[in-house]
């Protein structure tokens, strides 16, 4: 013989078709754990809309929620603001501005002195 001794053509062979008896007494008892055909679709969960997802956050981190702290923060940025505009003077304003709303007061006393004294206009009517 020219092969060497403990060695066989027919064992791969025969592995591959052998099922023992005791795994198939067990594997008749418990479901399949795959099933044939195709698989089963996950049914899809949808993200929460975005007034659930504050609610849970308040409940979950309470004053320390990121939408809380944002909100107050934008308040405080509007009261700085308002602060600003209100302390804001009219100081020097670029000459060109300047001209610009004297030329505006300008007119605006000629108008209203145009409607005290009653002369403003009258109506015309073309016949």
């Amino acid at each position: 013989p020219t092969q060497k001794l403990g060695t066989s053509t027919f064992l791969p062979t025969l592995l591959t078709g052998y099922i023992s008896d005791s795994c198939s007494s067990t594997s008749s008892t418990t479901p399949p754990k795959h099933k044939k055909g195709p698989p089963e679709k996950k049914q899809r969960k949808n993200r929460m809309g975005q007034q659930a997802r504050r609610a849970l956050w308040e409940k979950k981190y309470g004053q320390n929620a990121a939408h809380l702290k944002q909100e107050a923060q934008r308040k405080e940025r509007k009261v700085e603001k308002e602060k600003k505009k209100e302390g804001q003077t009219e100081g020097k304003l670029h000459p060109s501005w300047e001209a610009a709303r004297k030329a505006r007061e300008g007119k605006m006393v000629v108008v209203q002195e145009v409607l005290k004294s009653g002369s403003g206009g009258k109506k015309i009517v073309f016949d």
